[in-house]
């Protein structure tokens, strides 16, 4: 991990969706009336993986199986190259 995140993770889990920013937002949203973040100046949530699968279940698109889960030094990338499609 880097000093932009705050400690080593594993993702858990992931969805290919359309409209990428917009997902990302929604989520947000979801996640500030339910959780509290750590640092407001950060992208972070207090909450379990379980409490955002739960999230994840209302949103469309395709989960990604265990080989197709982006790495998680590559997220960043990976996010912003398939948002661009």
């Amino acid at each position: 991990y880097t000093t932009g995140v705050p400690c080593e993770f594993v993702v858990e889990f992931a969805k290919k969706v359309q409209n990428v920013s917009v997902k990302e937002k929604q989520l947000h949203q979801l996640l500030e009336k339910h959780y509290q973040r750590p640092n407001p100046n950060r992208e972070f949530f207090q909450c379990s993986s379980a409490d955002v699968h739960e999230f994840f279940e209302i949103m469309d698109g395709t989960y990604l199986d265990e080989a197709d889960k982006p790495n998680p030094y590559d997220l960043r990338k990976y996010r912003y190259a398939k948002s661009s499609s």
